[in-house]
Formats: C-alpha cells, sequence, structure tokens
C-alpha cells in the first residue's frame, strides 16, 4: 500500500502533485509521530489497488455474501467500513468509481484517487484499522469481477462533471482578490480533489516569507464554502479565522446611519469584488435564458444585459458585505441592508472600481490592438461579455479565409461582385466591430422579390457570429417606438438589430443618428433614469426594392440579390442544403475565416488601397473595406447607385413645381387639388387636374397637408430642372416657385 499526507482534518491531499510523493506504511508511522494533527491517505487506481466501501445496511449485507472468507486490509470510518483490495487489469476500462448492490468500488481509473485511512481524523472521527495494512492485499472474488464488467452503462456511477459551479468560481475570484489585496502570492489556481478548487499560496503567510514549508492553499468547495489549509509545522492549527484576524475580513463591514454619504461609497466599493456587477449607465447583469429541455428544437436565446432590478442588489450588497446598526445597550448589531441604502446605490451618480460592460459577443472577436479575444467570461480590454464555448481552429491564411467566404455566399444570386463583397463585409463587420472607432453603416439586403434569400443569408450571417438565427423587428413607422427599439438593444447589448421585410421608406431622423452617433442617450423606463451609451451594435434591415430616405444612401453599406425566376422560394440545386446546418456545422471555421482578413491586414500594415471616402464611417471603412480588397474582393461601396435609385423625391418635387402656378399656402394648394373638373373656369380646372396628379404620391386625407407641408420644408431652395421654392414676404407666406435668376413676380415662372 502506498500513502500521501493530507491537511489536518479534512480528506484533502498536499501539494500539487500528491499522487507522486507517496511513502510506505512504516514512513506513515513515523510522519504521525511528528505530526499527529496530520491525516493520511491510501492511493487508488490500477497501480495501487481498490477501495471496497460499505457505507450501507445494503452494502454490508452484499459484501458478507460476496467476499466470504476474505482477509485484506479494513478500516473503519465515520459511516462504514472500507476494504483495500487487489485492482484487476479486466476492470480498467470502467469508471473511475462503480456501485454494484450497495458497494461502493473506488477503482482509479482515469483519475487518481485516495481514501482517508487510520490514524486520520476527519470530522472529531478519527479511523481505526481493522485489519492492518502489513497484511497483504487480496484480489476481488472473480464473481464480483463478472458482475462489474457486466454491468450496463446506465448503472455504471461516473465521475461527476469537472465544470466549475457558479458560486464556486464567484468565491474563487473574490479570494483571489483578497490574495492580493493583502499581498499573499499566489502560486497557482487549480481544480483538485473531489471537485475542489485549490489556490496555492507561495509560502506559510504566518512564516518567514522565505518559508516554502506547510503547502498553503486557500481552498473553495463546490458549495461555495472555503477554508484555510497549511501543513506547516508550528502553524497546522491556524483556520480561516486566523487569516482574517492577520489580514482583514474577506466581508466589509458597514455601519449605517446617518452619514449616508460614506455608506454609499462602501457599499459602491464592496460591489467591487463581486464580479458579476458591472455597469452600463446603470448597474447591470448578465442574464441567460434557462437550459433547454433535451427534445427542445428551438435554438436558445443569447445572453444579454438587463438593469440590476432593487431586489436583487440588495441580496448582491449583502453578500458583498455586512450591514450593522446601532442598538441602544447592545452597540452594533447586523442588519439587513436598509432600504434607503439600496435607493441611494441605484441612482449613484457614478460607480467608481466597478468595470464599464460595452457589450456581449458569442464569438472570438478583434481588439483594436490586432490581438483576438477569444476567452469566456468578461474581457478587460474591450469591456465586452464573452459567450464563447467549443474549440476554434487556428487563423486560415488569406487566401484559404477568401475561399472559404465567397463558398459561404455561393448559393446566393448578388447583383454583381461589389453586392457580394457587401454581403460579405456584414459578418467580417461583427467580428472586427471593436477595433476601430466610430460608427458603422446599416447592412441592407434588398431583393427584387420575395424569396430571393436576403432572410436565409441574415440568418447565415448571425449563425456565424452567435450561433443562431436572427432576432428580428419589425420596422417601426413611428418615430418613438423606432427609439424604444434601439434604446433596448443598445442597453441589451446586443451585437446587432435586425429590421426584417420593411415596409415604405427606410430612413428618418431616428435611424440616421443611430447610425452616425458615437454615442446614444435616452430615458430608461422603470428607472426614471438617463443613460448615455456607446452605440456597438450593427444595424441590419432587409426588404424588397427598399425605398430610402434622401440622406441613407451615404449610410448603407447594400447587397442587392436578384432573381430571374418567378418564384425564387422553389430554386434548386444548391451547394449548401440545408444552408443553415452547413454553417451551424462549420462555424467555428467562418468565424476564424471572417478575424483572418482585418487580421492578416493589420499584421500587413493597413496598406493603404486608395478609396474613396466614406464620410461619418471613415473607420470602418479603413478597417473593413480596405482589408477586404487588400484581400481581393470588390469594392463593397455601391452609394453612388443607390444614391440614384432611392432619389425619387427629385421628381415628385419637379412634377409639383411644373403644377405650381401661383403662390399658395399649403392649405389652398391641396383645396385646388382636390376641386379638380368642378372648377367651372376650364384653365383652372386644368391646373388643378394637374396639381392633383402631382401630389397622388403623397398620404390622402388629413395626412397630405402634414406631408406636402414637411415635403416642402425639407426641400426649400433645393434646384431642380433648374427651378426652386422659396416663400413670400408677405403677411400671410405664401410657398412660391421661381426659376434661378429670375426675380419672382408673383406668378408661375416664365
Amino acid at each position: 500500500m502506498r500513502f500521501v499526507v493530507c491537511y489536518p482534518g479534512t480528506k484533502i491531499p498536499i501539494g500539487t502533485d500528491w499522487a507522486a510523493n507517496w511513502f510506505d506504511a512504516e514512513e506513515m508511522k513515523k510522519r504521525h509521530a511528528n505530526n499527529p494533527a496530520a491525516n493520511f491517505g491510501v492511493l487508488l487506481g490500477p497501480d495501487d489497488g481498490i477501495d471496497v466501501e460499505t457505507d450501507s445496511e445494503e452494502g454490508a449485507a452484499a459484501y458478507a455474501q460476496h467476499f466470504v472468507g476474505i482477509v485484506t486490509p479494513t478500516w473503519q470510518s465515520t459511516r462504514g467500513r472500507h476494504h483495500f483490495c487487489r485492482h484487476d487489469a479486466r476492470l480498467a476500462n470502467l469508471p473511475g468509481v462503480v456501485k454494484w448492490q450497495g458497494i461502493e468500488f473506488r477503482l482509479g481509473n482515469g483519475k487518481q484517487l485516495q481514501s482517508i485511512v487510520p490514524p486520520s481524523i476527519v470530522d472529531g472521527v478519527k479511523r481505526e484499522w481493522l485489519v492492518p495494512p502489513d497484511v497483504e492485499p487480496v484480489p476481488l472474488p472473480e464473481p464480483v469481477i463478472q458482475a462489474l464488467l457486466s454491468l450496463p452503462p446506465a448503472a455504471q456511477r461516473h465521475r461527476k462533471s469537472t465544470a466549475i459551479p457558479t458560486i464556486q468560481r464567484a468565491m474563487v475570484d473574490r479570494l483571489c482578490r483578497y490574495a492580493r489585496r493583502g499581498k499573499l502570492g499566489i502560486a497557482a489556481v487549480r481544480e483538485g480533489w473531489h471537485g475542489c478548487v485549490f489556490i496555492d499560496l507561495i509560502h506559510c503567510i504566518f512564516s518567514d516569507a522565505g518559508s516554502e514549508r506547510g503547502a498553503p492553499a486557500l481552498v473553495v468547495f463546490p458549495d461555495g464554502e472555503y477554508r484555510y489549509l497549511c501543513f506547516h509545522p508550528d502553524h497546522a492549527g491556524k483556520t480561516w479565522a486566523d487569516v482574517e484576524e492577520a489580514f482583514g475580513s474577506l466581508f466589509p463591514a458597514i455601519q449605517t446611519g446617518l452619514d449616508l454619504e460614506r455608506t454609499i461609497q462602501e457599499s459602491i466599493q464592496a460591489l467591487t469584488d463581486d464580479p458579476s456587477v458591472m455597469q452600463h449607465g446603470p448597474l447591470v447583469q448578465i442574464v441567460y435564458d434557462p437550459p433547454r429541455p433535451k427534445q427542445c428544437l428551438v435554438d436558445g436565446g443569447s445572453p444579454r444585459i438587463v438593469a440590476t432590478p432593487k431586489a436583487i442588489l440588495r441580496a448582491r450588497l449583502s453578500s458583498a458585505a455586512h450591514y450593522y446598526r446601532f442598538q441602544a445597550g447592545k452597540g452594533w448589531v447586523p442588519c439587513a441592508v436598509p432600504n434607503h441604502v439600496v435607493d441611494a446605490v441605484l441612482q449613484a451618480p457614478a460607480y467608481d472600481g466597478i468595470p464599464s460592460i460595452t457589450g456581449v459577443v458569442s464569438c472570438p472577436i478583434l481588439r483594436a490592438d490586432g490581438t483576438i479575444a477569444h476567452k469566456a467570461g468578461f474581457d478587460r480590454e474591450t469591456g465586452l461579455w464573452l459567450d464563447v464555448g467549443g474549440d476554434y481552429p487556428d487563423l486560415p491564411n488569406v487566401k484559404e479565409a477568401v475561399e472559404m467566404l465567397k463558398d459561404f455566399t455561393v448559393d446566393f444570386p448578388f447583383a454583381n461582385e461589389q453586392h457580394r463583397a457587401a454581403a460579405i463585409a456584414m459578418p467580417v463587420t461583427f467580428v472586427s466591430r471593436h477595433a476601430f472607432g466610430g460608427p458603422v453603416p446599416l447592412g441592407l439586403a434588398d431583393g427584387n422579390r420575395s424569396g430571393v434569400g436576403k432572410g436565409l443569408y441574415i440568418d447565415g450571417t448571425t449563425m456565424i457570429i452567435e450561433g443562431r438565427p436572427a432576432t428580428r423587428y419589425g420596422y417601426p413607422s413611428d418615430s418613438e417606438e423606432l427609439r424604444k427599439v434601439l434604446t433596448t438593444v443598445i442597453m441589451s447589448g446586443a451585437p446587432y438589430v435586425v429590421f426584417d421585410n420593411v415596409k415604405g421608406k427606410l430612413g428618418g431622423p431616428i435611424l440616421e443618428k443611430v447610425l452616425t452617433d458615437a454615442r446614444w442617450s435616452d430615458r430608461l423606463l422603470g428607472l426614471n433614469r438617463e443613460i448615455d451609451l456607446p452605440v456597438t451594435h450593427v444595424t441590419l434591415a432587409t426588404g424588397n426594392n427598399c425605398r430610402l430616405t434622401p440622406d441613407m444612401p451615404r449610410r448603407t453599406l447594400y447587397c442587392r440579390l436578384e432573381s430571374l425566376e418567378e418564384d425564387p422560394s422553389k430554386r434548386a440545386g444548391f451547394k449548401h442544403n440545408p444552408f443553415l446546418n452547413y454553417v451551424k456545422q462549420n462555424r467555428h471555421q467562418l468565424v476564424m475565416a471572417c478575424l483572418a482578413i482585418p487580421y492578416h491586414y493589420m499584421k500587413a500594415g493597413r496598406p493603404d488601397q486608395r478609396l474613396p471616402a466614406w464620410g461619418s464611417f471613415q473607420a470602418w471603412s479603413d478597417l473593413v473595406r480596405n482589408a477586404l480588397v487588400w484581400a481581393g474582393f470588390a469594392d463593397p461601396d455601391t452609394r453612388d447607385t443607390l444614391a440614384v435609385q432611392v432619389d425619387d423625391e427629385s421628381a415628385l418635387l419637379a412634377a409639383i413645381m411644373e403644377a405650381w402656378c401661383k403662390p399658395m399656402t399649403v392649405a389652398e394648394a391641396i383645396d385646388l387639388a382636390e376641386r379638380g373638373t368642378a372648377d367651372p373656369d376650364p384653365i383652372e380646372s386644368e391646373k388643378a387636374m394637374k396639381l392633383w396628379h402631382a401630389l397622388e404620391e403623397l398620404p390622402r386625407g388629413e395626412k397630405r397637408k402634414h406631408a406636402l407641408g414637411q415635403l416642402l420644408k425639407n426641400h426649400k431652395g433645393r434646384v431642380v430642372n433648374g427651378r426652386r421654392f422659396e416663400r413670400t414676404d408677405s403677411a400671410r407666406p405664401k410657398w412660391q416657385v421661381v426659376c434661378i435668376g429670375v426675380t419672382p413676380s408673383g406668378g408661375s415662372p416664365a
């Protein structure tokens, strides 16, 4: 039998390589004589032996039935007896622990295990040998071996998942910060025995700094409990209470009273030790959808940023600090976090020390310094929360990346290579969004009819960046509703917003503002608080023959899909079918292909491609657009073509000017148009009909007056076909049409 030393009072082996530092029974006796507080364990596994544990009546009865006449090293623990037997090579493919008829067989397969043996003391109970360790261990009875080999997989007790529970991870982070503040040198943080996490310290903190004796560690258990362990001969009995006495409390003590300002600042300072608390305007937290049932085929939602509710903030504060109130005759006594303190923290103007979060992403992203953020969790360099899982391949070279992205779009009927380049620019923009400052143009997927594939392309793009089809919004016709949608998206930290199947005109002051402004200000409903946040999302839209407002072409990255078939939805012969399955299966490779182009472009020194400037979006153009052209794609700039297609207001203005026969108010012009042929004067009737036809594109009824007035105000002074609208200087201003260079005479221009 081979033994290892464990921390006093626990079942936890000492050191990072405890399985290699074993000793025999004689050495164990010597070590125990030198340090009676030490605990000891016996190694288990194919090279050592098996612990046959009978800690129940069923197990004890089964052992008595199947192990008749067996004499092997045996000891008594708190719950039952342990019998040490020889390992059998035939059992090597079973899990590390197997249970059969109430008997637990600790085999140690796949991961080194050990069991606590006498004279160890755990939970105040001393283990005792019933058969001493100098007796030779015996093999398991053959019928027992055959029974274990015949167990179905469902009956075998497998090792627990090695995933660290959230509560345990939070405590590990808190203790690491505590250790750094107290200058308790950390040697390593590792997962250890029975799901514990060890924060190994460089030396015993109660001894000289040069002493490396004792293998000191802060140990965090899966349920979040923690303790200080050390095997230093002079300080083996030290506990966590001794650590706090020497280095301060892990949880600060906050006394509540009249000094509310101090209480608020101390409360905010306490929250800096809680990794789940961040700020995004107000205090916020990351929220995930609950796990999906096994048979649920619906994609899970993305993690999102939400403002921390008052009740949750109270819970965070109570976990971050201990609050006290003064009570006459008793002094300072523990209390719950007062309501007025929670309210004051919620409305605090600043949260010094609490990290700012800028968004949530679900794939590796490119940083401004050319490095790639890929580690799950909060990335302090960018302020992003990375919901990243799985293994990603190495970055491909530029040629391989180009081929992969062309293959991604091979089944879509883009109007030309410029539009295909614009389509590829969208996922490349997502992964490099935080590598440049400034706004991003609207990504518009436009089709010549329904069923051409624009929605599928958008789903493929979002599948690359977050592993699921797009979350869609209808484009609100009301500017107030659009503002609320954009505030919700920006507050949630979502990487994109998609306005699907846009009807009518796309644009207007609200959309144009969010596309060109670096920050967004609004009032949060429910919190009565103003926010001022950076705009980091990408705006996408789809539609059929979309019509844009005049200021939108320069704000739009335009990709056009055109099919010559009457019903494009019935097309066949695709290379990737079903398309979304192809993207899902190759998602990690496509992410790295999108990253490779701007990454290699930055490594090459960002050579200038001498492209025309792109106004408000120059930073995006300098990186994403230049990188695509450098890699061999066409320039995705289709602004000129788009401007010609969408500027239909020029034709409308020209028609209205042609029919505008004299100075009139908006109401008089509409009244003239509506009289039409009812006017007995044939000349006036002809003028009225001409104006009526010109105004046909405007809304009817009460909305026409507002639409016409707004049109004339928006284009006051604009020259179309050598004419323009101007206001008269009379007491009741009217609109009149004048020719350039001709003084208005009060009538129709010559």
